[in-house]
């Protein structure tokens, strides 16, 4: 029993580990985007 609630806070905390990584990935990529376009960013807004 208590291993297992280890292991769960452990995923929590991966995914949110995880969430927050792709939300600056996001932000990263936009950033990139606003400098200097893609052309498939030009062609497919």
């Amino acid at each position: 029993m208590r291993k297992k609630a280890i292991n769960n806070v452990a995923a929590r905390r991966r995914s949110q580990l995880k969430t927050r990584h792709q939300k600056v990935l996001g932000r990263q990529k936009q950033f990139f985007v606003f400098i200097k376009p893609s052309e498939d960013n030009f062609f497919n807004p």
